[in-house]
């Protein structure tokens, strides 16, 4: 049995990718930066042989190119890449 879903359409859907934080006084790391991809960008990292991670939702997860595979699900968010996950932890 695969985890891959069949693979949508071309990558059409508008895709933001941003990592958010709350700046407060702490004695522990610096938050981390924040990131925004457009959606040909998005696309192109998918389609790469480097394996790429997406955390969203079910349902605002964007069109992608090629297969779509779920690594895990949590809390009604889910984190997928473009490449199974081969060993490591399974959920």
């Amino acid at each position: 049995m695969s985890n891959a879903a069949p693979p949508p359409a071309p990558c059409t859907a508008a895709a933001h990718v941003q990592t958010e934080f709350t700046v407060e006084a702490t004695n522990g790391p610096p938050p981390a930066p924040s990131y925004q991809i457009d959606n040909a960008a998005l696309c192109g990292l998918w389609q790469s042989q480097q394996r790429v991670w997406l955390w969203t939702t079910p349902q605002t997860l964007p069109t992608l190119p090629g297969d779509i595979y779920v690594i895990g699900r949590s809390g009604g968010k889910e984190v997928v890449s473009n490449q199974p996950n081969v060993g490591g932890a399974s959920f």
